[in-house]
């Protein structure tokens, strides 16, 4: 299943799922701005494509 997947959206995927996990972890605590901070930084890079998909090859 895993070799059916466009590596690019598997990264995005990831990166996205983690962002909104460190997010919804930060809600639970007061005080909890690196986990906002993390949780961010991670939904942003979501959106950086990998540099090992900088020509058509694209592998994991």
């Amino acid at each position: 299943m895993i070799n059916k997947i466009d590596p690019v959206w598997f990264s995005r995927i990831i990166r996205f799922g983690l962002g909104i996990v460190f997010i919804a972890i930060a809600f639970q605590y007061e005080d909890a701005w690196s986990l906002y901070l993390f949780g961010g930084i991670f939904i942003v890079t979501g959106f950086v494509r990998p540099g090992r998909c900088v020509d058509d090859k694209c592998e994991l």
